[in-house]
């Protein structure tokens, strides 16, 4: 499997800078994962 890149704007970043660790650990690892497996199990396609 390819893997992809996952990019955060800097707003982003700067938000999750301001969360504590034990908040923002769990959110940066959700979003890191999401570079070997894009598509995890449950996720569900947005529309407009």
């Amino acid at each position: 499997m390819a893997n992809y890149s996952v990019q955060l704007s800097t707003k982003a970043k700067k938000y999750l800078d301001k969360l504590s660790d034990s908040i923002a650990q769990p959110i940066f690892d959700a979003i890191s994962s999401l570079e070997t497996d894009p598509r995890p199990g449950g996720c569900i396609k947005l529309k407009s």
